[in-house]
């Protein structure tokens, strides 16, 4: 009976450091603070901006005249949210025959040029 009080005590222990070591890394390991962060949908009429230099413009100039707003420090361009799912898109791996099924998927995600500066804004 004591070599069972003493195991469970043991367990207990490495129990209650295995939570606080998981809770000291998920705390140090958060890299978006959403307070102070606005997020917004555009939909582009298709008829208005057709090349993609039309788009991309605009996306630049919505992001310059954002940025310039009072009370605004910073301003980025993304293609979805943080943390949401992109665009999956097959790699062609060197050596390998164009649309095999074992090609792997990565998820795209556009973002602009101050995306993550402006995600690590205080």
């Amino acid at each position: 009976m004591a070599a069972e009080i003493a195991v469970t005590l043991v367990l207990l222990a490495g129990a209650g450091l295995m939570m606080r070591s998981f809770f000291a890394i998920y705390n140090a390991s958060r890299v978006l603070e959403p307070a102070g962060l606005v997020a917004m949908r555009l939909t582009m009429p298709i008829q208005k901006y057709r090349t993609a230099d039309q788009r991309k413009d605009l996306v630049e100039r919505l992001e310059q005249r954002v940025s310039t707003l009072p009370g605004v420090v910073s301003a980025a361009v993304a293609y979805q949210t943080p943390f949401a799912y992109g665009e999956l898109r097959r790699v062609l791996a060197e050596g390998r025959t164009t649309g095999s099924d074992a090609s792997p998927t990565v998820t795209y995600m556009y973002v602009g040029s101050r995306y993550f500066e402006t995600l690590a804004c205080d």
